[in-house]
């Protein structure tokens, strides 16, 4: 059987730049089809005005060298994307994972989050937070593998909000010495799991990714 090629790369062109605003889109949709009991909370955590205006401008909201963003295509096709934003000179947040379903338990959302942890590698980062639903078993599950533990929240939010999220921080590797490309271990440190390396562009090249690791905690993360 013919593994699809997975690939990650930071948008080339508007045409890209317009595949992944699709994908943000998508997945305010899903968002809100998927958790029908907590639409409440879903529109408080969205702002249709302040989601609309960071879609429009989203080439300079994630714009290196603080920010990242990246495309993930399937066999070609856009699917999936994630950004990465600054908030202070150590520390970067992940945004906007999605993959959309018909492509997820394929490899995507691994890729994606092995990307944008060596993009933050990359920009000299040494801690990444997110933040993500209670409902997103999967997604807690993936960040959870890929090292990240619980924190207390790193922003102000309202109680109800915040008992429906999850905080979650990585401690960050250096690189090591300009030239070298950074190994698995050196990327960050997992404890009790195996080291995910970058399976795509830190400055703007794209690379297929493997795909014979195709984990079923394909979803998101906010």
């Amino acid at each position: 059987m013919t593994v699809p090629a997975v690939q990650v790369l930071a948008p080339r062109d508007d045409a890209d730049l317009d595949a992944v605003r699709a994908v943000m889109r998508d997945f305010v949709t899903w968002h809100r089809s998927r958790h029908v009991a907590d639409r409440q909370l879903v529109e408080a955590y969205f702002d249709d005005a302040a989601f609309g205006r960071e879609v429009a401008q989203v080439h300079l909201k994630y714009a290196p060298p603080d920010g990242g963003l990246l495309l993930a295509l399937l066999d070609g096709a856009p699917v999936g994307c994630v950004a990465l934003r600054r908030l202070d000179e150590k520390t970067c947040e992940m945004k906007r994972m999605f993959v959309r379903p018909p492509s997820q338990q394929r490899g995507v959302g691994l890729a994606l989050a092995r990307t944008i942890i060596a993009v933050a590698v990359d920009a000299g980062y040494r801690t990444m937070v997110l933040d993500t639903s209670v409902r997103q078993r999967e997604a807690i599950a993936l960040y959870r593998r890929l090292g990240f533990t619980d924190v207390p929240a790193y922003y102000d939010v309202p109680e109800a909000l915040a008992k429906w999220l999850v905080f979650m921080s990585l401690e960050l590797r250096p690189a090591g010495p300009p030239g070298r490309a950074p190994s698995a271990d050196e990327l960050f440190r997992v404890e009790g799991g195996r080291g995910a390396g970058s399976c795509g562009p830190s400055r703007g090249e794209d690379r297929p990714c493997d795909g014979d690791d195709q984990p079923a905690e394909d979803q998101w993360n906010e």
